[in-house]
């Protein structure tokens, strides 16, 4: 079940941990009251998620620097670690908001269609990667390397159900 965080009127539950009644607005309000760090992480956390989602590759870069100056300002040492890595991951992450594909998919509800964009990822590469680690975890190992590799060639070139 979906349960909204942002809706404070939402259905109050008994929290053990509290020991009061609270729905799940007023206690995302209760831990983040607990401390300015951990506020400050769900607001970059929310920065983020929304650079993520509405970034353009026209204003990635520009966009990207005003988080990166953010992190670095931050008085939370693991956001100044974070920001580390994305000054050694920069122009991957502006390099991810290129379009690779359009296509107009036809919503099911109202019948308009929209838009929808496919950004350049790694996505599949990473896919196979497990894939390929998951079959060497499962047989506890390969003695012979040619098994290993017709196996390996067996699934990923199998089609998916």
């Amino acid at each position: 079940m979906w349960v909204n965080v942002f809706d404070p009127n939402g259905e109050r539950t008994c929290n053990a941990h509290f020991k009061t009644w609270l729905n799940e607005y007023e206690l995302r309000e209760l831990l983040l009251s607990i401390s300015d760090d951990l506020t400050e992480a769900y607001e970059m956390r929310n920065t983020l998620s929304e650079f993520f989602r509405n970034g353009t590759k026209a204003d990635a870069a520009d966009r990207l620097q005003v988080i990166l100056a953010d992190l670095n300002r931050s008085q939370v040492k693991e956001l100044n670690a974070f920001g580390q890595t994305v000054v050694n991951w920069f122009r991957e992450i502006v390099n991810s908001f290129e379009i690779v594909k359009t296509e107009y998919v036809v919503d099911k509800k109202n019948g308009k269609a929209r838009r929808k964009d496919h950004r350049l990822t790694s996505s599949m590469i990473e896919n196979r990667n497990k894939l390929v680690k998951q079959i060497k975890n499962n047989a506890n190992g390969y003695t012979n390397w040619k098994r290993f590799r017709n196996r390996v060639l067996y699934v990923l070139n199998r089609p998916a159900f």
